[in-house]
């Protein structure tokens, strides 16, 4: 909390980083390193990204035409958002401090593959979320 507070809305930069008040910045506690550096600005935008991503998670769940699909896309994204979410409010103390980083952005060692994996199954259901009608076998408008 005391980096948190210090860090003001501009950042005080990573120069000189008091290290010994936050142990593990690479990992658990990315969030307050880069508030820190960067400035409460950098927070803000991580939490509009954050909210960003769950809205739009939400949307292509929505879009999805396969229940196996939006099931998928749910599950993956529930997942990647609960770690975004408790990661940002445990930075400032809203939440109880675990292991969890920062998805895509903290160092996790293979947890950031596996995101990463998780991310582009999300994307591939999006960019199939028409073609389910081709093989159930509906009539589509222009084979009409």
């Amino acid at each position: 909390m005391r980096i948190i507070r210090s860090a003001g809305l501009w950042g005080q930069g990573f120069s000189e980083f008091p290290i010994r008040w936050l142990p593990f910045a690479q990992s658990e506690n990315i969030v307050a390193f880069l508030v820190y550096g960067l400035g409460w600005i950098v927070g803000a935008l991580l939490a509009v990204l954050v909210v960003f991503f769950i809205l739009r998670s939400a949307r292509i769940a929505g879009q999805a035409k396969d229940p196996f699909a939006r099931l998928l896309v749910l599950g993956m994204a529930s997942i990647l958002s609960i770690k975004l979410a408790w990661s940002l409010l445990m930075s400032v103390g809203l939440l109880p401090y675990v292991g969890i980083t920062l998805p895509f952005i903290g160092y996790n060692g293979f947890n950031t593959v596996v995101e990463l994996a998780a991310m582009g199954v999300i994307l591939g259901v999006y960019r199939r979320k028409d073609s389910i009608r081709h093989a159930i076998g509906e009539r589509t408008p222009e084979a009409a």
